[in-house]
């Protein structure tokens, strides 16, 4: 594939701040990107802050790009709302789950920018409400550093990437394969500069690695992404073992054709069937590697430069359309004259496992089960720290009377972006749910000047708190116009009669009876949402000529002693007990507990059957910790010494603690209740009947250790092979 001369490219401004501290492996990501973009424009970069119109003037861009994301720094840019006759997008680079898309949010609308590229082919499902305006930039390869580079299969299998509890398939699959074939391990230390994350492979040596293998699994974490390991894999002709996926599928990955489509309960099999025939792993592995370098290398990677060659011919946005996260982007002739939004570019990454739990924790909270909404949204954060679901988990609080509880949830929300990026202002919803929850605390003062905080920043949600805070205070907050502010964390749809009555019950369960028959009458005033109609943006217009207004000022970021203050009394006990339960989490988990934890934390349990349970063993105290973090939130179980252990299922994780019965006589009859568990964890090995347990465990085939300690009376770990899973089901 060729590209233009560089003479003939439009020029690109490129506005990129990153945070420093980025480790070598995401610097050479970031790079990546530059590089691709420079097959398509003339790109001048501008990583410092600067006066933007200085900048337009002196390198006269045809289009801007504007980013912001994970790995955004400290930026400042002034006199923005000049040269509005220049075509703005935004660039959301980082991942789909991650909080920092408020962040982004808030940047775009300081600088203008009403036009948004990703690289998450997921991110659409999570930005809903500006997903009629955001297309992806997938991610690529770079065929230079990619490739074959002609090195013998030395050996069967190769594990690259984190192992974190946000990659359920990898951690599931990697578990197999480790059990069953030699494999080489590449150890992943996170994704901040460290000592460790020196130590991994970058670039062609890396690439290098993953061609030593005939074959590698990688998934794209929960959220079922496209991730580079997708592409870097086949592209350096080694098989790809992969999640089935819409989004692979989309990419044109097929099972058994260029890749391999596997889960833990298949993937030995089919594994065992390529190695025994070397033609067709070859035949599979030749046919990815023609995939990726075909049609997902930097040169495939061109929407941003379809997206400026169609506005340019006709000066919008109008009916530009792509039809998933890796096509291009087109404008079909019959509407090219539409005003319709943009298509959506998803391929059902909607399946995720955590858009069910934060689904299913709304549902719950509509039927009146709030334990059972908080155990969701708790499992969705227990992924990665979810938005969606912790504002979900202060409004569950609040209808719980737990006002406090529920400021506490949102303010550290709030505050983990303030504090790690600086945005002008919070997400709209989140600040919302913030000020409803001063409300609920009875803090009127406070809760008047939260409403007023924001002026520019305007939200269905937040017009409805506000009416209600002027109808309760008798004080109108400032109001500037302005577009309406997208959020990454809405509220499910209601009437404005059905979401009036949800604030007055959590006004009432938080002793709150007075103000909640102050605001009764507003149920016949109009619906303060559809104030926020009339300054609503089209979607996908260019901006006109008029020079727009100038942004507001950068609020002075919220303290967090100012945040402990605002929270009151009853936040700062919540707060405080929280920090009790992490110091204890981290002194109960040593480095002699940390197998213990991870086999309860990253397992895909429903049940955890504690046997001689004693909330003193510092082991059981850690995996109940453990299973608190558990996605799935498995169900404890208690069983005294001497009662019957409920029989297990290769869902349940069973805890032998050093005050179970193990007497030797009936370690065989024991040995067989257990065959059927994941995972079984045996304390105080020295017991009569524990090394004989072990042993009858072990012959069966089905278990193999997987990690043992001799202090604190010694612990062994046993873990189901689950590429024999029909043996225990026979």
């Amino acid at each position: 594939m060729t590209t233009e001369p560089e003479t003939t490219r439009p020029r690109l401004l490129f506005f990129r701040w990153t945070r420093p501290g980025q480790p070598g492996f995401l610097l050479q990501h970031l790079e990546e990107q530059l590089a691709c973009l420079r097959l398509f424009f003339d790109v001048v970069l501008v990583d410092r802050d600067c006066d933007y119109d200085e900048e337009c003037d002196r390198h006269q861009p045809d289009l801007v790009l504007f980013e912001s994301g994970v790995y955004v720094g400290p930026r400042q840019v002034r006199n923005v709302h000049t040269h509005p006759e220049i075509p703005k997008i935004g660039f959301l680079n980082g991942d789909a789950f991650d909080p920092v898309r408020a962040v982004f949010v808030s940047d775009m609308a300081q600088w203008g920018v009403e036009t948004f590229f990703t690289v998450s082919a997921s991110m659409a499902d999570y930005t809903p409400e500006i997903a009629d305006r955001l297309f992806c930039w997938p991610n690529f390869v770079d065929p230079a550093v990619h490739r074959d580079h002609g090195l013998p299969k030395v050996v069967p299998i190769i594990l690259t990437g984190s192992q974190a509890r946000h990659y359920p398939w990898r951690n599931r699959v990697s578990r197999v394969l480790s059990q069953h074939y030699p494999v080489l391990t590449m150890p992943h230390f996170g994704w901040a500069e460290s000592t460790g994350a020196r130590r991994m492979s970058i670039g062609e040596s890396y690439s290098r690695l993953i061609g030593s293998a005939a074959l590698a699994p990688s998934c794209g974490s929960f959220t079922r992404d496209l991730v580079r390991k997708h592409l870097e894999i086949p592209a350096a002709r080694t098989c790809l073992i992969a999640e089935r996926t819409p989004v692979l599928e989309a990419a044109g990955y097929v099972d058994m054709v260029n890749c391999v489509f596997a889960d833990a309960d298949d993937v030995i099999d089919k594994v065992d069937h390529l190695l025994a025939d070397p033609d067709e792993l070859a035949a599979i592995t030749d046919a990815g590697h023609r995939l990726v370098h075909g049609r997902h290398t930097a040169a495939h990677r061109r929407q941003i430069r379809d997206w400026y060659d169609l506005v340019s011919a006709t000066g919008s946005t109008d009916g530009i359309v792509q039809e998933h996260p890796l096509a291009p982007l087109t404008r079909p002739a019959a509407s090219a004259r539409s005003t319709e939004p943009s298509a959506r570019p998803s391929v059902g990454a909607g399946e995720a496992v955590d858009r069910e739990l934060v689904r299913r924790g709304w549902a719950a909270l509509e039927r009146g089960r709030r334990d059972a909404a908080v155990r969701a949204f708790t499992g969705a954060s227990n992924y990665q720290y979810m938005p969606e679901a912790e504002v979900g988990k202060a409004v569950a609080r609040l209808l719980d009377g737990d006002a406090a509880g529920a400021d506490a949830t949102v303010v550290t929300l709030l505050d983990h972006n303030d504090r790690l990026y600086g945005p002008v202002d919070p997400d709209p919803v989140q600040w919302a749910v913030h000020v409803w929850a001063l409300l609920c605390r009875g803090a009127l003062d406070e809760a008047s000047a939260a409403a007023a905080q924001h002026p520019g920043l305007r939200h269905p949600t937040l017009e409805r708190v506000r009416a209600v805070v002027e109808q309760v205070t008798g004080v109108p907050p400032a109001r500037v116009a302005a577009p309406v502010r997208a959020s990454v964390s809405p509220l499910p749809a209601s009437s404005w009669a059905e979401w009036l009555d949800t604030v007055r019950t959590t006004l009432v369960r938080n002793g709150q009876g007075e103000v909640a028959a102050g605001i009764a009458r507003l149920a016949d005033e109009p619906d303060p949402a559809d104030r926020t109609d009339r300054t609503d943006p089209v979607p996908g217009a260019v901006r006109p000529v008029a020079a727009a207004p100038a942004p507001p000022a950068r609020q002075p970021r919220r303290r967090q002693s100012v945040a402990v203050v605002r929270r009151g009394w009853g936040a700062v006990r919540a707060g405080l007990r929280e920090r009790v339960r992490e110091t204890a989490r981290r002194w109960v988990s040593a480095a002699w507990l940390a197998a213990l934890d991870d086999a309860v934390e990253r397992e895909d349990l429903d049940r955890l059957v504690v046997v001689g349970r004693s909330r003193l063993d510092l082991h059981e105290r850690s995996l109940r910790l453990a299973a608190a973090r558990n996605p799935r939130m498995p169900e404890v179980v208690p069983v005294a010494a001497g009662e019957p252990t409920p029989v297990p299922d290769l869902a349940t994780l069973v805890y032998l603690g050093p005050r179970s019965d193990l007497p030797e006589a009936d370690a065989e009859d024991l040995a067989g209740t257990l065959a059927a568990a994941r995972v079984v964890v045996v304390v105080g090995t020295l017991r009569p009947g524990a090394v004989r347990l072990v042993d009858e465990l072990v012959d069966t085939g089905d278990f193999e250790i997987v990690d043992s300690a001799t202090r604190r009376g010694g612990y062994i770990v046993l873990r189901h092979r689950l590429g024999h899973l029909h043996r225990a089901t026979r």
